[in-house]
């Protein structure tokens, strides 16, 4: 059974996504690094910094995690390869062509009280769209948190 909460992040995935279908319809040019960033003065905090390369090797694709629990908690990490999951297949059903990559979580940061789930599932998406076109979804890096 298809609930509002399955829906409305399927909607919100695609449509950030297809703001870039005319770079991913075109010849990939890889390894390409994004950052994405997701902040609500009501407590949303998502921040991550991705590279994404094609993977040669085998047919599948492969999330590296190269951050420690004080960059971004690993409890995050589910929740990245969601979306990173989700792109794959959205790319698949845009290109009909089945492509692997290698995706390295390499930075990003987290709010001890602010960050959650959904905020890293939208910040990994904005980070996708920002590493093919770094004019759309550009990070808050003036909204960063330091710790």
């Amino acid at each position: 059974m298809t609930t509002a909460n399955t829906i409305y992040p399927t909607i919100y995935h695609t449509t950030c996504l297809k703001q870039i279908n005319h770079v991913l319809l075109e010849d990939l040019k890889l390894p390409i690094i994004g950052e994405g960033t997701y902040f609500k003065y009501t407590g949303k905090y998502g921040h991550i910094k991705i590279r994404i390369s094609s993977c040669e090797v085998g047919n599948y694709s492969i999330c590296n995690w190269n951050v420690t629990d004080d960059i971004i908690p690993s409890i995050y990490k589910k929740n990245v390869e969601k979306v990173l999951s989700f792109f794959i297949t959205y790319l698949v059903g845009l290109t009909g062509e089945d492509k692997h990559f290698i995706f390295e979580v390499i930075g990003g940061s987290h709010h001890p009280v602010d960050g959650g789930p959904t905020d890293y599932e939208i910040a990994t998406l904005h980070s996708i769209v920002n590493a093919f076109d770094n004019d759309i979804c550009k990070p808050s890096i003036d909204r960063i948190y330091a710790h």
